[in-house]
């Protein structure tokens, strides 16, 4: 069908193939490039009275929405008193996959990729993707970001003597020596400012479940007692593992927390005795608890 001159597919794509060709008439159409990524049949279009359609209507309300979030972020600058804020794609687990309220970087900026920085500043907002990226980028985020190759990051020569805020939940030390330290100065707001702007809907997590050993091999024991013996020949008392997959091996379980992947988030402390504990929130360790693979006492929360 058209639309405002533009072809339309009114049937999904997988459908389009098996209409017999002398059911269908399509156009040549040229697409102008746009960095706004503006809707071109609604570009050149102004109304002067009070009827809009509905798809504008829902992009003006989007693109004026993306405004409202960037404006209250840079006043929560002000209280702060900082000169910028950083956002990363990650989040506190540093996996390949987020949940949806946790994509910070996607809700205040609009890029959807899998790895970026976004810098928002008193006047000025950057974000730094790698090549992947730079083409998305644009059309995502080019109308309130200037978008710049990640490496110009390091050493923060784009940026300098400035008072920058950051999670320190999301940034490694490495990365913050690497990326902000040299160049300015650096200040840790405990309180993530995306999440004091953003109405997250709190979805119930579900527990985590063991997988059965005839999938994983060897059972959660032998794999402790594995580590457990590491442990003592390299003379170390503990082990803090911070990566949820290893994990779901060590323990032979999974979770609901990522889209995508069965990845269980949490953290976890073994020591040489062979002692467990599961820093989690309680209500994904219930069923771990009723099968007896921990107790009550191993299960730390996180806040």
């Amino acid at each position: 069908r058209a639309y405002h001159g533009d072809w339309m597919d009114a049937l999904p794509s997988r459908f389009i193939n098996e209409i017999p060709d002398d059911s269908v008439e399509k156009n040549e159409l040229s697409i102008n490039e746009n960095n706004d990524f503006d809707f071109n049949q609604d570009n050149s279009i102004e109304y002067e009275g009070e009827f809009r359609s509905p798809g504008w209507d829902r992009y003006r309300k989007k693109k004026n929405t993306k405004m409202e979030k960037i404006k209250k972020l840079k006043k929560i600058l002000k209280k702060e008193k900082i000169d910028g804020y950083i956002i990363s794609k990650n989040d506190e687990f540093f996996g390949e996959y987020i949940a949806d309220h946790n994509d910070r970087l996607k809700y205040i900026s609009n890029f959807s990729g899998s790895f970026g920085f976004a810098l928002i500043l008193k006047s000025k907002n950057y974000l730094f993707v790698d090549g992947r990226y730079s083409i998305q980028a644009k059309i995502e985020s080019g109308k309130h970001f200037k978008i710049l190759d990640y490496f110009k990051i390091i050493n923060t020569n784009v940026f300098k003597n400035l008072n920058i805020g950051i999670d320190p939940t999301l940034f490694t030390s490495e990365q913050i020596k690497k990326f902000f330290f040299k160049n300015n100065k650096v200040t840790n707001i405990n309180e993530n400012l995306i999440d004091s702007i953003q109405k997250i809907q709190n979805k119930k997590s579900l527990p985590f479940y063991s997988i059965n050993e005839k999938i994983s091999g060897e059972s959660h024991l032998q794999k402790i007692s594995k580590v457990a013996n590491y442990l003592k020949k390299n003379k170390s008392d503990y082990l803090f593992v911070t990566a949820p997959e290893n994990i779901a091996w060590l323990l032979n379980i999974r979770g609901y927390d990522n889209p995508t992947s069965p990845i269980p988030n949490c953290n976890l402390v073994l020591s040489k005795e062979k002692i467990v504990y599961l820093i989690v929130e309680k209500n994904k360790s219930t069923k771990l608890l009723k099968e007896k693979k921990l107790k009550k006492g191993q299960i730390v929360d996180p806040n």
